[in-house]
């Protein structure tokens, strides 16, 4: 989507993850597969993440976790 000309902002609720993409950058892991594209998106940690209220609305958000971040089924 960058590579598109699209805003992107990259939230991660692990500081970990938000410091090493900050200082190494997001790519994609079948960037082996194609050519490979380096963009700039905006990385903010979840505790960050509230200064988006003071900026133009999101259009369209993309929220994906991992499996064993979900709850499980209800009792």
């Amino acid at each position: 989507m960058v590579q598109a000309g699209e805003d992107v902002t990259y939230i991660d609720p692990w500081p970990e993850n938000v410091e090493a993409i900050r200082k190494d950058g997001l790519r994609s892991p079948i960037s082996a597969m194609s050519s490979r594209f380096y963009g700039q998106a905006a990385r903010l940690h979840l505790t960050e993440a509230q200064q988006l209220a003071k900026e133009a609305p999101i259009d369209i958000a993309f929220v994906c976790m991992k499996s064993y971040d979900t709850a499980g089924p209800l009792p």
